[in-house]
C-alpha cells in the first residue's frame, strides 16, 4: 500500500508537470490521464541498462580525457568509480546511464574545479575560546590594577604595586630627543639607491631590441602584408625557449613555425623548413616532459620516471651553456683572412711584374677552389645517399614521362572516360589524386602525388573538352612533393618542363584511346561498304601516325636524354654543376619533343591531327545511329523484322560505357558535322591529314637545315618517318583515295 500510494503521488506531479492538468482545473480530464500513466508504469516492458555498456562509456570517457590532456580530470573520474563500486546497490548502472544522457560535451566543457561545488559544506563551529571571554567569565576584566608592573626592589613590599606611567613617559622624551640628535647620522633606505646613467637610453635600447614582437606586419608597394624579418641571435633565443617547453614568439602551441616572421637573408622555405625540425624534436621532448610530471604509483615506472627526468635535465643544462655563449659574450670574433701561400703562386716567379691585386686574387681563388672540392664532395654525396636523388628522379619518370604504360593509362583512361561520359566533374582534384596515387603507390611513395586542374580549364564546358585535346587535358597538373635539398638541383622552371612533356603524351594517349575505343564484331564473313573501307584506312593512318609519334618521343627522345643525365650527374663535381646538367637536359627533351618555341607551328600541327582521331570517332558515331534509325524505320513500315546482317558491326557505346548515364545527356551537343554527309566528313578527314602531315615533314626538315642544335638530327628523323604516310599527286593532296 506504501508503495501504491508513493507511486501515485509521484504519478500526480509527473502529471501536472507535463500537461499543465491538475486535479483542481480539470478533474475529468486529470483522472484521465493519471490512470493512463500509471497503467503504462504499471506494465512497462523496458529492459534494464546494459551496465557493461555503460562502463564502457566511462573508460572511454576517461580515455578521451586523456587523449585531450586532462588527465587530472581523468583521475578523478577513475577514483570516484572505484569508490562507487564499493557500494553495492542494482540501480548505480540506470543512475550513471542518466548522468551519461545529461552530459554535454564532457571532454570541453567540464572543469575540475566544480567537483569542488559537490562537497558538502562542514557545519558553522561554535566561536573559538578568547581571552576577553574568559576575563568576562571570571570577572576581571574591569580590574586594571591586574596588568600593572610589580616592583620587587629591596625596600618595597611583596604586594606593593608601582605605576609606571610617568617613568615611560620620561623614557619616551628620552627616546625622542635622542632620535633628533641622531637622527642626522642614521642613514635612510633611500640613501642605498644606486645611480645609473643613462638608464633612460638602455631601456630604450632593451624595448627596440624586442620591438618585433609586437610590431605590425610591413606591406610592399602594392599594400600586401609582408612577414616581418628577425636576426638569427633572435630566433636562436627562441628556439632556446622553445626547447625548454616555454612560449616562444616564432612558435605556435604546436610547435610549428608563425607564418608572420623570417629570417632578413632567407627564404621562408629554408626557414620553415629548418624551425619545423627544430619543432618537431620540441613536441618528442613535451611526452617525455609530460611524462616525468605525472604521478606514477609502481616503483618501476618512478625508476623509469627518474631516470627520464634526469636526462631531461641534463638536457637542459646542455642548452643552458649553449645559451650562456650568445648571452654572455666576452669578446667579438675577428673573421681573418687565410694564410696564404704566395711562394707557390707562379706570379712570383722570375721576371714577373704582376700587380699585387691580381696575386691576391689568384691565390685566393685557388685556395676558395680546394676548400670548395671537399665542401661540394660532401653536400653531393648527402643528395645521393641521405635524400635519394636516384630515387627522387626514377619517380618523375613514372609519373610525369610515363615510363610505365599500365599505371599511366589508369590515370589517363580514368580521365577520358569521365570525359566521355559528359561528367561535369571530371576534374574533381580528389578523385584525380586519389586515381594517380593508387595507379603509383607500387613503385613510389604515393602521397607526395596530387592531381589538379587549373582554373582556366576547369570554366570549360565538359562538352567542348571532349572535342578537342587543347581543352581541358592540357590543364590537368601532377604536383610532386620534392625534398627540399633536391629542390636546388631541380629547379621550377625543369619542373615545368616535366609538366609540358607530361601534357603531350597525356594527348597522344587520347588519340589511341579514341581510334581503340571501339572494336569490330563479324558474323561469318564480314562485308564492308565503301565508306566504312574510307574509315579503316584513315584509322589506320590516325593509329600509324599515333605510334610512330610515341615511339619517336620514347625511344629517341625521352629514353636517351635519361640515360644521359644519369652518366651525366654521376661525373658532376659540385651541386652546380648537378643543378646545370639537369636543366640543360630538360630543355633539349623540350626542343627534341617539338614543343619549343621555335616549332611552335610543328607543335600545333601535331595536335590537329591528334583532333582528326576524335572527329573521325564522332563522324562514325553519328553515322551508325544514323543506320539503326533508318533500320528501324524500315522495320516498322514493313512490320517485319529484318534478316539478320553478316556484315561487320561496331560495338555501341553502351557495351563500353554506363549505358543508364549516357541515356539522360544530350547527344546532340557531340556532333561536329550535323550538316554533313559521312562520306563528305571521310573526305575532308583524309585530306587535312594528308596536308597536316606534308607541313610538318617541311618544316621538320627546314627546321633541321637551319638549327645548329643537337636536335636538328632528331627533327630529321621524326620527318622520314613521317615521310612514309605522305600521300602526293603532282603537288596537291590526293583525295580521290578518300572519296
Amino acid at each position: 500500500m506504501a508503495f501504491a500510494a508513493t507511486l501515485g503521488a509521484f504519478t500526480d506531479e509527473l502529471v501536472e508537470i507535463v500537461t499543465s492538468v491538475s486535479a483542481q482545473s480539470d478533474p475529468e480530464r486529470f483522472d484521465v490521464l493519471k490512470d493512463s500513466a500509471l497503467r503504462g508504469i504499471r506494465s512497462h516492458n523496458f529492459l534494464r541498462t546494459n551496465h557493461f555498456q555503460v562502463r564502457n562509456e566511462l573508460d572511454g570517457l576517461e580515455e578521451r580525457f586523456r587523449i585531450f590532456n586532462r588527465d587530472a580530470l581523468a583521475d578523478a573520474l577513475r577514483r570516484r568509480l572505484d569508490t562507487l563500486a564499493q557500494f553495492s546497490n542494482k540501480w548505480n548502472p540506470e543512475m550513471l546511464h542518466f548522468l551519461l544522457q545529461l552530459s554535454d560535451q564532457p571532454t570541453q566543457k567540464s572543469k575540475l574545479r566544480d567537483l569542488e561545488l559537490l562537497k558538502v559544506p562542514d557545519e558553522d563551529p561554535e566561536p573559538p575560546l578568547t581571552w576577553e571571554d574568559v576575563a568576562k567569565e571570571d570577572g576581571w576584566d574591569q580590574d586594571r590594577d591586574l596588568w600593572k608592573s610589580v616592583d620587587f626592589a629591596d625596600d618595597s613590599s611583596d604586594g606593593g604595586y608601582v605605576d609606571t606611567k610617568s617613568d615611560a613617559s620620561v623614557e619616551k622624551s628620552q627616546d625622542t630627543s635622542l632620535s633628533s640628535v641622531e637622527e642626522r647620522y642614521r642613514r635612510q633606505p633611500t640613501d642605498y639607491l644606486a645611480t645609473i646613467r643613462n638608464e633612460d637610453q638602455k631601456l630604450k635600447t632593451v624595448q627596440e631590441t624586442q620591438s618585433w614582437r609586437y610590431q605590425s606586419l610591413p606591406r610592399n608597394g602594392n599594400g600586401r602584408s609582408q612577414k616581418t624579418p628577425v636576426s638569427e641571435l633572435q630566433a636562436v633565443r627562441e628556439v632556446f625557449f622553445m626547447l625548454r617547453g616555454l612560449d616562444s614568439t616564432l612558435f605556435n602551441e604546436q610547435s610549428a613555425p608563425c607564418t608572420k616572421y623570417n629570417l632578413d637573408h632567407a627564404s621562408w622555405e629554408v626557414y620553415h623548413n629548418i624551425l619545423g625540425a627544430l619543432g618537431k624534436a620540441r613536441r618528442q621532448l613535451a611526452i617525455l616532459r609530460r611524462f616525468a610530471k605525472q604521478h606514477q604509483n609502481i616503483p618501476l615506472i618512478q625508476v623509469f620516471q627518474d631516470a627520464i627526468e634526469k636526462r631531461v635535465l641534463t638536457f637542459d643544462r646542455e642548452l643552458s651553456k649553449m645559451e650562456a655563449q650568445f648571452v654572455d659574450i666576452k669578446q667579438d670574433v675577428l673573421v681573418q683572412e687565410p694564410s696564404l701561400q704566395f711562394e707557390n703562386s707562379s706570379a712570383f716567379g722570375p721576371g714577373s711584374f704582376m700587380p699585387f691585386s691580381e696575386i691576391f686574387n689568384e691565390t685566393f681563388e685557388n685556395w676558395m677552389q680546394s676548400k670548395h672540392h671537399a665542401a661540394a664532395s660532401t653536400l653531393r654525396q648527402a643528395l645521393f645517399e641521405s635524400y635519394n636523388l636516384w630515387s627522387v628522379l626514377d619517380d618523375l619518370r613514372h609519373v610525369y614521362l610515363m615510363c610505365n604504360g599500365s599505371q599511366s593509362d589508369a590515370l589517363a583512361f580514368s580521365i577520358f572516360g569521365n570525359i566521355d561520359l559528359l561528367n561535369s566533374k571530371w576534374h574533381d582534384r580528389f578523385g584525380l589524386t586519389e586515381v594517380a596515387r593508387e595507379a603509383h603507390n607500387t613503385v613510389l611513395d604515393a602521397d607526395r602525388i596530387a592531381v589538379t586542374v587549373t582554373e582556366e580549364h576547369r570554366e570549360s564546358v565538359v562538352h567542348e573538352v571532349r572535342r578537342t585535346v587543347r581543352k581541358g587535358l592540357p590543364g590537368v597538373t601532377i604536383s610532386y612533393h620534392l625534398p627540399w635539398p633536391i629542390q636546388i638541383v631541380l629547379s621550377n622552371e625543369s619542373l615545368e618542363h616535366y609538366q609540358a612533356v607530361f601534357t603531350l603524351l597525356l594527348q597522344l594517349r587520347r588519340a589511341h584511346y579514341m581510334t581503340h575505343k571501339h572494336r569490330l564484331k563479324t558474323d561469318g564473313v564480314a562485308e564492308t561498304s565503301h565508306d566504312q573501307a574510307t574509315f579503316y584506312r584513315l584509322r589506320s593512318k590516325l593509329i600509324w601516325f599515333c605510334s610512330s609519334l610515341q615511339s619517336y618521343l620514347t625511344t629517341l627522345v625521352i629514353g636517351p636524354l635519361m640515360t644521359e643525365l644519369r652518366e651525366s650527374l654521376q661525373q658532376a663535381a659540385d651541386i652546380d654543376d648537378l643543378a646545370a646538367v639537369h636543366s640543360t637536359i630538360m630543355r633539349r627533351m623540350i626542343d627534341e619533343a617539338c614543343l619549343g618555341s621555335k616549332l611552335d607551328l610543328i607543335h600545333q600541327c601535331i595536335l590537329d591531327i591528334l583532333d582528326l582521331t576524335i572527329r573521325l570517332e564522332d563522324a562514325r558515331q553519328q553515322e551508325y545511329e544514323r543506320a539503326e534509325e533508318m533500320k528501324e524505320i524500315s522495320r516498322l513500315s514493313m512490320i517485319s523484322s529484318p534478316r539478320k546482317s553478316r556484315r561487320g558491326r561496331y560495338v555501341h557505346p553502351s557495351e563500353e560505357e554506363d549505358e543508364s548515364f549516357l541515356a539522360e545527356q544530350d547527344r546532340s551537343v557531340l556532333i561536329q558535322d550535323a550538316e554533313k554527309t559521312y562520306a563528305d566528313v571521310l573526305v575532308e578527314i583524309g585530306a587535312e591529314l594528308d596536308r597536316h602531315l606534308k607541313f610538318m615533314c617541311g618544316g621538320l626538315r627546314g627546321a633541321a637545315r637551319a638549327s645548329g642544335k643537337d636536335a636538328a638530327v632528331k627533327w630529321d628523323t621524326l620527318a622520314e618517318m613521317l615521310e612514309v604516310g605522305v600521300v602526293q599527286d603532282r603537288g596537291r593532296f590526293n583525295t580521290q583515295l578518300y572519296a
